[in-house]
Parts: structure tokens; C-alpha cells; sequence
């Protein structure tokens, strides 16, 4: 799957289209001319989540490991799968994402594609670089902290190879 942030940003047109990038569609095995099937959907980021149909599979069948049939488990599964729709690209290569989901991820007319491994994330442009700028500096700190544990953990690992040789 995509993996980090498209160069370029995208253009939703008037009929809420977007065109799916060629490096996207190579990311998840597909060719230019072939038709693809992708679930998307809103949930907590101001953004929007793109699985292809595995991802989308993968994502729910997470949930049910951990989601029980309370009534408040059964309440978010109810809303968790009302949040996608099965959206499908046309000839071009545009996905028309349905205008009650752009609304609520707040996206206008520019967009940032982000690859997240598990799903690729669609934000308007503009919310994405307020989120950035507004969440650098605990970006910074929480990454070097990551750094840190990471390296501890990559010594760890290699005083265990040591020990084995």
C-alpha cells in the first residue's frame, strides 16, 4: 500500500471526483484500465479513510476481536459501518466520494493523500497543514522520545544476537 504523502495535492471537482493517483493504483495492484473497488469513510481525524476491499476487511475484523455484543459494543459497530461507502472508479480513474462524506471530513476543493500502510487518508489541504503546523512541536518531541525507545530497542536486540553467537 502507499506509503507517506503524495507530492502534489488533488483537485476534487464539482461533482466530488477525484482522480486516483497511478502511484496509488500501483500501490494496491491495479492497472490504469481496470476498475477498483475501495471502502471510504469518515471517522475521528477530520479526514477521510480509503481502504481497498482486504484493508477494509482487515479493519472490521479488528473491531469484532475486540468488540463484544453490549449494547454500547453493538452501537459503535453500527455507526463504525455506517461511516464507509463502497465507492468504485470510473473509466478515468476518478472515485466520486459521496458530498455528505466530504462535509464531514471538511474537505473543499484541494486534498492531501497520505499513505498510512493500512489505509491511505484523504484531508483537505488546508486542514492538513493546520494540524501540522499546529502539532510540530509535539511531533518533534514525540518522535525523538520513539528515536530513543527505538534505539534502546534495536541494543537490546543486538546484545541478544550477541549473547547467541
Amino acid at each position: 500500500m502507499l506509503l507517506g504523502r503524495l507530492s502534489n495535492t488533488l483537485t476534487v471537482d464539482q461533482k466530488g471526483r477525484i482522480v486516483v493517483p497511478s502511484r496509488l493504483r500501483e500501490s494496491v495492484g491495479l492497472a490504469d484500465e481496470e476498475p477498483a473497488d475501495f471502502q471510504v469513510g469518515c471517522l475521528v481525524d477530520n479526514c477521510l479513510y480509503l481502504h481497498t476491499e482486504d484493508q477494509h476487511q482487515a479493519f472490521l475484523d479488528n473491531f469484532e476481536q475486540v468488540l463484544g455484543e453490549t449494547a454500547q459494543d453493538r452501537m459503535l459497530k453500527t455507526i463504525l459501518n455506517s461511516s464507509f461507502v463502497q465507492v468504485s472508479t470510473d473509466k478515468a480513474n476518478r472515485l466520486s466520494i459521496p458530498s455528505f462524506l466530504l462535509k464531514k471530513a471538511g474537505i473543499k476543493k484541494e486534498v492531501v493523500v497520505v499513505g498510512m500502510r493500512e489505509r491511505v487518508e484523504i484531508w483537505d489541504a488546508a486542514v492538513h497543514a493546520a494540524m501540522e503546523a499546529k502539532h510540530r512541536s509535539e511531533f518533534e518531541l514525540r518522535l525523538e522520545e520513539a528515536l530513543e525507545r527505538a534505539g534502546k530497542l534495536n541494543r537490546r536486540r543486538d546484545e541478544g544476537d550477541d549473547q547467541h553467537d
